[in-house]
């Protein structure tokens, strides 16, 4: 188990605990944070899943161990915070607090209603243990009770078909959901099993102290613009930058009024404005343009759609097997029609003694630019058809060596005193002489 703290809260981040009976990290944060007062008591826990070799018991224990560290962290401290994947699945049922809860249902009524999202019609038992821990230790369990979160799923998996499940939960006291305004679930981010939450506070106080990022600023991965950096370039798109007068002023303005969303928007403006105007982004290219490999001609538009569907449902981690064999069926039966189509065609040209038949039957040349150097070409090609010079002691000196097998035929080929159809090579294992129409093989034999 791990937290990452931003730089900007390195200052106001202490470590309290490491449970080591069951997975957690125990932090103090500054409630400016948070926008209370008082410190906050952060907890970041894992459970393991129940398994053949972890039964209902042991994962009970994890739980009651930790019900013991919230209830010490809630002597610590007034405001506590759980966060982390649990592993629990809950169910529809209604939570049913115990008495001395009034205050805070009158205050949050949305808890004495049905959580709002789609779960499995029992809870397994990470779930009852964590709803009781909510129930006895006063903590909110956030998981369908609004502010964006409607129990959307957090657990895809790598492989399909996907089951999407809610592992990860929230737990926060009183006066934390009141400062909550918004929970949600990062999609977005695709490259693990599961998805983080993001929980956003609201700070009634000025924290020059913190670096408040945008919700745009979290890296997503897709197709679009990017910047490419051009050092030829640089001085025009400084140039830009100090002569964009209106950003600049904007950008001035914010900083002067301590507005860290806005001067920060305006400052990617000025770098996005000046990267446009002086050609210093691309647009993101395709695996097969990147290689300079050409669409196959059959490939339509209607192929193009279903590959963008697929990739779609890929990114949300949505079944998509019927679907890519659908794909699949539809390439090939267009492959096969292409080709029909173009033999068709060709049997046209040649009934009608059509000149056109040649075009058709004539190999494109590629100009493709090979990946490997001409250097090494020569190399290669020198290691296969250029003699070695060897020591003879019998020959006499200044003497050449004799040439071998394939160099006479190399010669015989070149001067056309031959042709491939007329070179057999030594019989195969049917018993007959084969015509060699494959590349001449090193030999060291010697010509009789």
């Amino acid at each position: 188990m791990a937290i990452f703290i931003h730089n900007s809260l390195a200052g106001l981040v202490r470590m309290w605990k490491i449970s080591e009976l069951y997975q957690a990290v125990w932090v103090y944060i500054n409630g400016s944070v948070f926008g209370v007062r008082e410190r906050v008591l952060l907890g970041a826990v894992y459970i393991n899943p129940r398994s053949s070799s972890r039964t209902d018991a042991e994962i009970s224990l994890m739980f009651s161990h930790m019900q013991h560290d919230v209830s010490e962290a809630q002597s610590e401290n007034k405001h506590l915070i759980l966060v982390g994947d649990f592993n629990a699945h809950l169910d529809n049922s209604p939570d049913h607090f115990p008495e001395g809860h009034a205050a805070m249902l009158s205050r949050f009524p949305e808890l004495g209603t049905t959580r709002l999202g789609q779960y499995k019609d029992r809870a397994n038992t990470a779930g009852r243990c964590l709803r009781d821990i909510a129930l006895e230790t006063s903590l909110i369990l956030t998981t369908g009770r609004g502010k964006g979160d409607k129990g959307q799923p957090t657990f895809f998996g790598y492989n399909p078909p996907f089951y999407p499940s809610r592992t990860e939960h929230l737990l926060m006291s009183t006066a934390l959901f009141f400062c909550c305004k918004q929970i949600s679930v990062l999609h977005e981010f695709d490259s693990a099993d599961h998805r983080p939450l993001l929980c956003r506070f609201s700070c009634q106080r000025s924290l020059p102290h913190i670096d408040l990022r945008l919700p745009g600023q979290i890296v997503r991965r897709g197709k679009g613009k990017h910047m490419v950096w051009r050092s030829e370039h640089k001085a025009a798109f400084v140039t830009h930058m100090l002569e964009n007068e209106t950003v600049l002023q904007s950008f001035r303005d914010s900083v002067r009024n301590q507005e860290h969303q806005s001067c920060y928007q305006f400052f990617l403006d000025l770098i996005t404005h000046a990267a446009d105007a002086t050609g210093m982004t691309a647009r993101q290219m395709s695996r097969r343009m990147q290689l300079g490999l050409p669409m196959p001609p059959w490939y339509d538009a209607t192929c193009r759609d279903y590959k963008r569907r697929i990739r779609w449902k890929r990114q949300h981690n949505q079944p998509f097997a019927e679907l890519q064999q659908q794909y699949t069926t539809y390439c090939r039966l267009r492959k096969k029609q292409f080709k029909k189509e173009k033999a068709d065609e060709m049997v046209g040209l040649i009934d009608n003694r059509s000149p056109k038949v040649y075009e058709l039957m004539t190999a494109f040349k590629r100009t493709d630019i090979s990946p490997i150097s001409a250097q090494s070409w020569t190399e290669h090609l020198q290691s296969h058809f250029v003699q070695p010079q060897e020591s003879a002691p019998h020959l006499i000196p200044g003497q050449f060596n004799i040439p071998t097998r394939h160099q006479l035929l190399s010669g015989q080929l070149r001067s056309g005193q031959i042709l491939p159809s007329d070179i057999a090579v030594p019989p195969g294992p049917g018993g007959r002489y084969r015509n060699m129409n494959t590349t001449f093989q090193r030999s060291n034999e010697r010509a009789p």
